[in-house]
C-alpha cells in the first residue's frame, strides 16, 4: 500500500503546472508535458503577440499549433486519484477543481523587465534559471521541489550564460579570473584552476572579509585627514581674509599719502607759474605800448612821402624827427627772455614714488623666489619654496624644517648639517654646491647651473625670431556661432549657428574656441590681431575648463583655469579667476601678443610693442591658447609668425 508520501508525489505528477490542480482533460504536448486543454489553450490565446506557441514548461517552440489530443493514461489515473481520494492536499476540494474556479489568468505577461509570473498576473518572486521562466510563490513549488537554479528576478538570463557558447555559467577560473561554463574546459582553461562558483563565492567572500577591517581603518584615517585639511582650508580662508583687511587699511594710507603729496606739488607749481604769469603780463604791456608808438611814427611817415610840396613838407618835418627819435630808442630796446619753469624736481620726486611701486609691483607678480626640480620630461618650479618634498620608499613627506635640507644616501636620509652648502648627487659622489645663491640641476652629461631663471629679452622681434609660433584653430572646440577659415587662423561670429557635428570639446554656450596646439613646456610667443573686434577675450586655458554649460566655469578669465585680455570698444581689461585689473592702453593696439614661458610660470601680454600685464601661474601642465567674440560680425586671427 503506497505511504502518504509517496501519494504526495504521484498527486504531484497529476497536478497541472498552469492551474495547481489535478488534470482537467489532460493533453500532451509533443515535447511530452501534460497540460489541462483549457489551461494550454487559454495560455496560448494570451500571448498572441508571440510568433508560434511554446510549451510553458520547458520553453520549447512550435512552429505551428500542435493538434491536441487527449492523454489516456493521465485521465485515467486523475479518475482513480478522485476515486481513492476526495481532497487532496493543495488546500482545493477535488470536486471543486473546475476550471471555472480556478482559471488560469488572462492578459499574462511575460518576459521583458516587468517582474510579472509569466503563468499568471501575480507577482514574480523568483526566475527559475533552466527553464528560463518568472514564477510567483504559487507557481515556483515544482521548481523548488525539482532542485532549479533560482534567481531574483532582475537578474536576466544572459548574465548567467557564458557569452562564448550560451551554456549556463558553472565554474570559475582562479588564474583568469573568469566566469565559465561546462564547455570552456577543454579550450584555454585545460590547465587553469578551476573550481565551482559556489566555492569561488566563499573563498571570495572571505577574502573581502579579511581586507574588511583593513578599509575601515583606512577610511578612518582618511577622514582625519580630510579634517584636517578642512580645518587648514578654514585657517587659510581667516588668514588671508585678514590679511586683504590689512592690504585694505595700508592701501587708502598709500593713497592718501600719495594724494596730499602730489596736491602739495601742484600747489607749489601753480604757485611757480602764477609769479611767472605776472611779470610775462607787464612785459607784454610794455611791448604793446611800444607797438602803438611804431605804428603812429610809420602813420606820420607814410603822410610825409605822399607830400609834393617842399614847403609843406618842411613844416612838418620837425614833428616827424620828433617821433624818429622815439622810434629809434624803442630800436636799442630788447626783451629779456624769463628762465624757463623747471618742474624736474617735482618729477623726480614722483618718478620715485613711480619706480619704488613697479618694484614693489614686480616683486608681487614674480612671487617667491623659484627652486627648480627635474620631472622625467622637463624642469618645474616649486611654487612654494617653503615647503621641499623628498621622496621616501613609501611616501613623498615635507621637510618640516625649511633650515635643513636632507639628501639621500644610499642606506638612509641624512641632514645637511650646514645649511649654508647644499649638496647635490654626482654618479660617483657628492659634491657641494661653493655658491648658495646659485641652483645647479642635472644634464645628461654634465651638471650645470641656473644663475637665476634666465631672463628673456623682451624685445617684440627678438621673440618673433626664437618663439614664434602660429597656432591653428580647432574646429572641434567651436561654438556654432563662430566660422572657421580654411586656413585656421580666424574666427568669425556670425549671426546663425552653423551645422557643426557633436562634439564633446566644444563650446556650447560661451563663444569661445581653441587652438588645437598645447603647450607645458619651453617658451612660446604667438600674436592675435584684433583689429576688425570691438568685444573680445583673448588667452589661454587649460584644456581641462568647462564647454557644456553656462557660467563662470566655462568663460575665459572667469575661472582658475584661463587667463586673457578683454578688449570692450576701447577699454582694455586683465581677467584671471575673475578678478579684474584695468588697463591703462595709450592708445588702441591692433595686435596682442603673447609671450609663454612655462617653466618661468609667466605670461607676458603685449599691446602692440607695449607690456600690458603679467599673469603669474602654474604653466606646467597643457594650455591652450584660446579666442572668444561676443559681438556678431566681428572676427580675429592668429598672425603668421615665421620662427
Amino acid at each position: 500500500m503506497a505511504s502518504s508520501s509517496d501519494f504526495g508525489v504521484i498527486l504531484d505528477e497529476l497536478t497541472c503546472p498552469v492551474c495547481f490542480d489535478l488534470y482537467k482533460e489532460p493533453t500532451a504536448l509533443p515535447c511530452g508535458h501534460s497540460f489541462c486543454r483549457v489551461c494550454i489553450e487559454t495560455f496560448w490565446e494570451n500571448r498572441k503577440e508571440d510568433t508560434g506557441c511554446f510549451c510553458p514548461n520547458c520553453r520549447e517552440v512550435f512552429p505551428q499549433k500542435p493538434k491536441l489530443e487527449k492523454n489516456v493514461i493521465v485521465a485515467n489515473l486523475v479518475e482513480n486519484m478522485k476515486l481513492k481520494k476526495g481532497k487532496v492536499g493543495l488546500g482545493v476540494e477535488i470536486g471543486d477543481a473546475e476550471h471555472g474556479n480556478v482559471n488560469v489568468k488572462e492578459g499574462v505577461k511575460s518576459g521583458g523587465s516587468e517582474s510579472y509570473c509569466e503563468l499568471c498576473n501575480g507577482e514574480a518572486a523568483k526566475r527559475c534559471v533552466p527553464c528560463e521562466i518568472l514564477c510567483c510563490e504559487k507557481h515556483l513549488k515544482p521548481h523548488q521541489q525539482k532542485g532549479h537554479k533560482l534567481v531574483d528576478p532582475e537578474v536576466k538570463i544572459e548574465e548567467l550564460r557564458c557569452t562564448q557558447h550560451g551554456k549556463p555559467i558553472q565554474l570559475y577560473c582562479k588564474d583568469d579570473e573568469s566566469l565559465m561554463c561546462l564547455m570552456c574546459t577543454g579550450g584555454q582553461h585545460q590547465e587553469h584552476k578551476v573550481v565551482a562558483v559556489e566555492i569561488a563565492y566563499v573563498e571570495l567572500k572571505g577574502v573581502l572579509a579579511a581586507k574588511y577591517p583593513d578599509v575601515s581603518l583606512s577610511m578612518e584615517s582618511v577622514a582625519s585627514q580630510l579634517q584636517q585639511v578642512q580645518e587648514e582650508e578654514e585657517q587659510t580662508e581667516n588668514s588671508s581674509r585678514d590679511a586683504e583687511d590689512r592690504l585694505e587699511e595700508k592701501r587708502m594710507l598709500v593713497c592718501q599719502f600719495v594724494n596730499e603729496s602730489v596736491d602739495l606739488m601742484k600747489s607749489q607749481i601753480n604757485k611757480r607759474k602764477m609769479e611767472k604769469l605776472s611779470l610775462l603780463g607787464k612785459q607784454r604791456e610794455k611791448l604793446e605800448q611800444q607797438m602803438e608808438n611804431l605804428r603812429e611814427g610809420k602813420s606820420t611817415m607814410d603822410t610825409a612821402f605822399q607830400e609834393l610840396e617842399a614847403v609843406c613838407f618842411l613844416q612838418g618835418s620837425k614833428n616827424m624827427l620828433k617821433r624818429l627819435r622815439t622810434m629809434s630808442d624803442h630800436e636799442g630796446l630788447k626783451r629779456t627772455p624769463l628762465p624757463v619753469l623747471d618742474f624736474s624736481k617735482e618729477e623726480k620726486t614722483l618718478d620715485g614714488l613711480v619706480t619704488l611701486n613697479k618694484k614693489f609691483m614686480e616683486k608681487i607678480q614674480k612671487g617667491p623666489e623659484k627652486v627648480y626640480l627635474q620631472h622625467p620630461e622637463h624642469l618645474f618650479p616649486v611654487e612654494h619654496p617653503e615647503r621641499l618634498y623628498l621622496e621616501h620608499p613609501e611616501h613623498l613627506f615635507p621637510v618640516e624644517h625649511p633650515e635643513r635640507l636632507y639628501l639621500e644616501h644610499p642606506e638612509h636620509l641624512f641632514p645637511v648639517e650646514h645649511p649654508e652648502m647644499l649638496y647635490l648627487e654626482h654618479p660617483e659622489h657628492l659634491f657641494p654646491v661653493e655658491h648658495p645663491e646659485m641652483l645647479y640641476l642635472q644634464h645628461p652629461e654634465h651638471l650645470f647651473p641656473v644663475e637665476h631663471p634666465e631672463k628673456v629679452d623682451l624685445d617684440q622681434n627678438n621673440l618673433r625670431n626664437h618663439y614664434g609660433r602660429t597656432p591653428s584653430l580647432d574646429p572641434n572646440s567651436a561654438h556654432r556661432l563662430f566660422e572657421i577659415s580654411r586656413s585656421l587662423r580666424t574666427a568669425t561670429r556670425t549671426v546663425f549657428e552653423n551645422p557643426y557635428p557633436k562634439h564633446p570639446d566644444r563650446f556650447d554656450f560661451h563663444t569661445q574656441v581653441v587652438s588645437r596646439e598645447s603647450f607645458s613646456s619651453s617658451r612660446h610667443y604667438w600674436e592675435v590681431d584684433v583689429r576688425s573686434c570691438r568685444f573680445c577675450r583673448i588667452g589661454i586655458c587649460l584644456n581641462s575648463m568647462g564647454r557644456k554649460r553656462r557660467g563662470r566655469g566655462c568663460m575665459l578669465g572667469r575661472n582658475p583655469e584661463s587667463w586673457c585680455l578683454e578688449k570692450r570698444d576701447n577699454e582694455y581689461s586683465a581677467f584671471h579667476d575673475d578678478q579684474c585689473n584695468d588697463l591703462s592702453v595709450p592708445r588702441d593696439p591692433e595686435r596682442f601678443g603673447f609671450f609663454l614661458d612655462c617653466e618661468a610660470g609667466e605670461l607676458t601680454c603685449f599691446g602692440d610693442s607695449r607690456v600690458l600685464c603679467v599673469f603669474v601661474g602654474n604653466f606646467m601642465v597643457p594650455v591652450k591658447p584660446a579666442i572668444g567674440v561676443l559681438n556678431d560680425g566681428d572676427s580675429v586671427h592668429f598672425v603668421r609668425l615665421v620662427k
